[in-house]
């Protein structure tokens, strides 16, 4: 707040990258700021990236940091 950024934390319960974009739609939200874990080849495959859904779906800008 002391530099202008309004933050929100929300905790909810479903799928991590549906929720978060369903949340920052409804919220109409500016940014959303979240971690990745960095998974690479098979593992990533198998496992999916919920950083890379939010990434390619969201309606706002995403900053990702590993």
């Amino acid at each position: 707040k002391k530099i202008g950024i309004e933050v929100q934390k929300i905790l909810k319960l479903g799928s991590p990258a549906d929720t978060i974009l369903n949340v920052a739609k409804s919220l109409n939200v500016h940014t959303i700021v979240m971690g990745s874990e960095g998974k690479k080849g098979l593992k990533r495959v198998l496992l999916g990236s919920v950083a890379e859904n939010v990434v390619r779906n969201a309606q706002c800008s995403v900053l990702v940091a590993r």
